[in-house]
């Protein structure tokens, strides 16, 4: 499961990071990003805690944005993911480049 952008943001007892799209260069976000699931209280570690979680299954986290520049457009990414007795270690400040044509 794909830990929800409503987990602290930083590690909670160990168990993860909160998922993260941050834009930067020719990009600037111009309203709030939301996912096309709504998340579920789950219970997370041991002793379990219980934190929001999207669903099993694809998620889609729509980040709205305007173009500003000629800059690079990028894309930075944090996420974690969670079975309910493991959480895989985060992939942090993963950088995707969009081509500016």
């Amino acid at each position: 499961r794909l830990k929800s952008s409503a987990w602290p943001p930083i590690l909670v007892n160990g168990l993860g990071v909160p998922t993260t799209v941050k834009v930067s260069g020719g990009l600037r976000q111009i309203g709030s990003d939301h996912a096309n699931v709504v998340t579920q209280q789950s219970p997370v570690g041991s002793p379990p805690i219980e934190l929001p979680v999207y669903p099993p299954g694809p998620v889609t986290i729509l980040v709205p944005v305007k173009l500003q520049g000629s800059g690079p457009r990028e894309i930075e990414l944090t996420f974690g993911g969670c079975t309910n007795r493991l959480c895989y270690l985060p992939v942090r400040n993963a950088t995707l480049i969009l081509p500016s044509s």
